[in-house]
């Protein structure tokens, strides 16, 4: 078991996501298929919820999540869902950014 956690740390630095080297792809990069293989999806979900907050806020994110989560709770959920909490939370349309990042 020890041997498996020391082999799980010492390769964590090679997942480790640094927000200072990812380069948000652009819209044609992300019609290409070969931006979708490896790490970008994993990446991919973590930019655009770092978007998400810049735009709406740190309160309304955090209310969004507060709110998604709660109504959510041990359900099957997708991408519809969680643009429905957190337009509930910040009162706004927020179509366009999922359109363009996530659908």
């Amino acid at each position: 078991m020890e041997s498996l956690i020391q082999t799980a740390l010492s390769n964590a630095s090679e997942r480790i996501f640094y927000w200072s080297l990812l380069k948000a792809p652009n819209d044609n990069e992300l019609r290409n298929f070969r931006y979708f293989s490896g790490r970008l999806p994993y990446h991919k979900g973590a930019w655009f919820l770092h978007l998400l907050r810049e735009q709406v806020g740190d309160d309304a994110f955090w209310r969004g999540l507060r709110i998604y989560t709660k109504d959510h709770w041990g359900k099957a959920v997708v991408s519809a869902d969680f643009q429905k909490s957190m337009e509930r939370a910040t009162g706004t349309s927020l179509s366009a950014l999922f359109a363009k990042w996530v659908y």
